[in-house]
């Protein structure tokens, strides 16, 4: 399970197919993802049947996949800005002067 949170690291984004409610790995790293972490944005199928544990995954913040038809479609998937935590001021570089200069 510890290994779910270097996938997401260094994913740009991730897409749930199939996951069951309360069990699994797919389920402990989407959640842990969408309740904690909130590195990248979390997709379920959007196409299909769908099961109990994607409408869960929803519920919870998971986003619909767009299904995108064509190269550029899917590109920009990517290219949208995802921020679910606000950005955090940045460090003013004034703690670092020295007060004599």
């Amino acid at each position: 399970m510890q290994r779910n949170k270097l996938i997401y690291a260094l994913a740009d984004a991730s897409l749930v197919v199939s996951s069951d409610i309360n069990k699994g790995g797919t389920w402990a790293g989407a959640t842990e993802q969408l309740d904690k972490l909130r590195l990248v944005p979390v997709y379920v199928r959007s196409t299909g049947v769908s099961s109990s544990g994607l409408d869960a995954l929803r519920s919870k913040g998971a986003l619909p996949w767009p299904e995108p038809q064509s190269p550029d479609a899917f590109q920009a998937v990517f290219n949208n800005s995802y921020s679910p935590i606000p950005a955090k001021k940045p460090v003013s570089l004034d703690l670092f002067l020295n007060e004599d200069q």
